[in-house]
């Protein structure tokens, strides 16, 4: 008897605003690129009032949205924003909150894939 391999599905499949993405969550230009995002944010975030006082409230606040749009595009793909907003205007809070649900996704499915290759996994099938 031939015994066979065929590969699974390592897709986390995630639907936001009715929008189906999926993404490789062990792809490391994603891992990049979602720590660079993190980087951008967090050294943003450190200026953003002395930043506020430059330019304004309003130019900042565009510019924390652009990076949070940006940073929608590299985890889901070039166009993924638009994709999303459709027709709705885009606000901080709401790309604040589809980052962090992708972030939150992501680990979570890496967590569930990585725990079936843990070295107790026998003892848990022992188990069932």
């Amino acid at each position: 008897m031939v015994k066979k391999f065929e590969f699974g599905k390592n897709l986390l499949e995630l639907d936001i605003a009715g929008e189906i993405f999926q993404i490789d969550t062990t792809d490391p230009k994603l891992i990049e690129n979602a720590e660079e995002y993190g980087k951008k944010m967090q050294e943003y975030a450190n200026k953003a009032e002395e930043r506020a006082k430059e330019i304004g409230n309003a130019k900042a606040m565009e510019e924390m949205i652009q990076i949070c749009v940006d940073s929608i595009d590299i985890m889901l793909g070039e166009g993924a924003a638009k994709k999303i907003f459709k027709d709705r205007t885009i606000n901080f809070f709401d790309c604040i909150d589809i980052i962090n649900f992708v972030t939150a996704e992501i680990q979570q499915a890496r967590n569930n894939k990585l725990q079936q290759y843990s070295p107790n996994r026998a003892e848990r099938r022992a188990k069932k």
